[in-house]
């Protein structure tokens, strides 16, 4: 008797005991390099304690927002990683951007601006010489890509066409060949590879905060007069999370980011993040955001038009 009764005291004690899980949930389709860093936090965050379970749940569609719906179902229990299009759904009233607390960020997406014509040491204004017309590939209208590549020709005082895909790593494969596009926005990484297939790809800038301390002559695009948004990665809860839990959560993937390193993030995701430059991360978060709704109303008649032409 006493025996059952100590495997039922052991039973209850393993139940009361064990982890909250609690999901991180992604807009990102499962190819996304950002998850090869996010899997390294989280096991980091896991390894320092015992009283919550991360794990990643991939809910990508509709732009970011299927995410954060999955978030506002499960809103003791989840973070939603928002990325820039937070924004325009923000806009369209998609969401209400006021429901979304930011608690941590692995920061901006650190790519580079890649072109077959151009000078890489002279930078973007070498596109102002050359002959051919130039197409831009990325991502979505009115998305970071797209208000950078008009930023650019504003710049360089030069038009350039913008060609909105799937996927940025679909620009990509159309850079490498014989297609008239011929210039996209891209990690490191998917630079390396694509210029072993054409050796004509030349990184004219990288959109990002800093200098890719592998590439550090490539000026950053802001050095070179382009005031465009970048692509924030920010974790987010619920409002109604009580604030200690958002605290403790908040802790709890610092201190991982921080232990993983800001190198490894960048060399395997590409994202730089916030927290290595002691910013504030609603501080970090509100200066992205702001950007980003600047941008938009500058090149609103832009955007618009591009939608109406097509």
């Amino acid at each position: 008797m006493k025996f059952l009764f100590g495997l039922v005291l052991a039973a209850l004690t393993t139940v009361t005991s064990a982890s909250e899980v609690v999901s991180i949930v992604s807009p990102y389709t499962p190819k996304h390099q950002g998850h090869a860093a996010i899997y390294k936090i989280l096991e980091k965050a896991n390894s320092a304690q015992s009283k919550y379970k991360f794990i990643l749940e991939l809910k990508p569609g509709g732009a970011g927002v299927t995410a954060l719906r999955h978030v506002d179902s499960s809103t003791a229990s989840s973070i939603g990683l928002i990325h820039a299009s937070f924004v325009q759904n923000a806009i369209d009233g998609a969401i209400n951007e006021e429901n979304y607390v930011p608690i941590s960020s692995i920061g901006d997406a650190c790519w580079f601006i890649v072109s077959k014509v151009g000078d890489e040491r002279r930078g973007l204004q070498s596109l102002a010489e050359v002959k051919e017309n130039l197409i831009f590939g990325g991502v979505g209208v009115g998305s970071a890509s797209h208000l950078t590549a008009i930023e650019i020709s504003q710049v360089i005082k030069k038009p350039i066409q913008f060609i909105p895909f799937q996927a940025a790593a679909d620009a990509g494969v159309l850079l490498v060949g014989n297609h008239e596009l011929n210039m996209a926005i891209m990690p490191m990484a998917e630079f390396v590879a694509l210029h072993s297939k054409n050796n004509n790809l030349k990184r004219l800038a990288i959109h990002c905060n800093r200098r890719h301390p592998e590439a550090n002559w490539v000026a950053t695009t802001k050095e070179q007069g382009v005031q465009s948004p970048y692509v924030l990665n920010t974790f987010v809860v619920h409002k109604t999370m009580p604030a200690e839990k958002q605290k403790e959560l908040a802790a709890l993937l610092d201190q991982a980011i921080t232990e993983v390193g800001a190198d490894t993030i960048l060399n395997i995701s590409a994202f730089h993040p916030p927290l290595f430059d002691k910013i504030d991360v609603a501080r970090y978060h509100a200066s992205r955001v702001s950007l980003l709704k600047n941008a938009l109303t500058k090149h609103r008649l832009e955007i618009e038009k591009f939608k109406k032409d097509k």
